[in-house]
């Protein structure tokens, strides 16, 4: 009976020991797809992959399937996550409209969204009615569109990249930008804004940020990244990678 019983722990520690390093378990491969949208997602740049995107990709390398992000133009990597099988987006702003259309796989960050502009006293960028006025730039296939549309915004243009709303504020053909805080406020610097020649208006809305896939995701894939997610909170990777990009936690 010693014996049988010293060789069953023997038996269950060899499990243990060989049991793969990646706590949250394995999950079925997938394709990981996104925009330039610095400082979340970095296309072609020294701080590639972006903060969002360097913590999709140790998510997916502790989850058993590391991923590299493949980029797109953003409306066409929306409508990627929605019709192509095992694909998953970031950052996406999880809204009422996109409820049903994804399997929302893990959050990943909060984000404001304001007004920016070129600093002048005479722009009261704070103003809603002055705004309504003016002629605003936002990315398409974003939830910004609709959140003008609710405030009665009608002089509004879309445009298929950040560096699209950048280029045409440098170009005086708006006179605001308006979407995600960080983003704008980086993309505009990257184009050759100066802090001082930006004015940053009032946060018009909030939304959180998440790596979103399509429907063929499971529950399980959801719980899956949901405690890799916790395990890069533990353990300070995920402020660390937040520090390195210069994001508020």
């Amino acid at each position: 009976m010693a014996i049988t019983c010293l060789l069953r722990r023997y038996v269950l520690c060899c499990a243990l020991f060989a049991a793969p390093p990646c706590m949250a378990g394995n999950i079925a491969p997938f394709q990981l797809v996104s925009g330039n949208l610095s400082p979340f997602t970095v296309e072609d740049s020294t701080e590639s992959p972006g903060a969002l995107g360097l913590i999709a990709q140790e998510l997916s390398l502790r989850l058993g399937h590391p991923a590299q992000i493949r980029f797109y133009p953003w409306a066409r990597a929306v409508a990627m996550a929605q019709y192509q099988p095992r694909t998953a987006i970031l950052p996406l702003t999880r809204t009422p409209e996109r409820e049903t259309q994804y399997r929302w796989l893990v959050k990943l960050y909060r984000q404001n969204f304001v007004f920016i502009t070129r600093s002048n006293p005479d722009f009261d960028v704070n103003s809603l009615d002055v705004l309504r006025q003016k002629r605003i730039v936002l990315l398409r296939s974003s939830p910004n569109l609709r959140q003008l549309q609710l405030r009665n915004f009608r002089n509004v243009v879309e445009v298929n990249s950040v560096a699209d709303m950048a280029r045409m504020l440098r170009r005086n053909m708006v006179d605001a930008v308006y979407g995600g805080e960080m983003i704008g406020i980086r993309t505009l610097q990257a184009h050759g804004f100066r802090p001082d020649e930006l004015l940053v208006g009032m946060t018009l809305d909030a939304g959180d940020i998440w790596l979103a896939g399509s429907r063929d995701f499971t529950e399980a894939d959801s719980a899956a990244w949901q405690e890799a997610m916790d395990g890069l909170v533990r353990d300070g990777t995920y402020r660390r990678i937040l520090r390195q990009y210069r994001l508020p936690e």
